[in-house]
């Protein structure tokens, strides 16, 4: 039983993972800050190109 119970301790640290500061700290925070940083992109395009839809649309109804 004893040897069992060792076995299932070896088995279970070698499970376990070396913790990297780029994996915990760095990627998560750049991913994050792309993901926003994309978002704010995309966002700023769209209200351009509605505002642009706008203008043409005044022309439009001007002519």
């Amino acid at each position: 039983m004893h040897n069992e119970t060792e076995l299932i301790i070896t088995a279970i640290e070698s499970l376990r993972q070396e913790g990297s500061i780029f994996k915990d700290y760095i990627f998560p925070i750049a991913s994050a800050l792309f993901a926003s940083l994309l978002g704010a992109r995309i966002a700023y395009y769209f209200f351009h190109y509605q505002e642009n839809i706008k203008i043409e649309k005044e022309k439009m109804n001007t002519c």
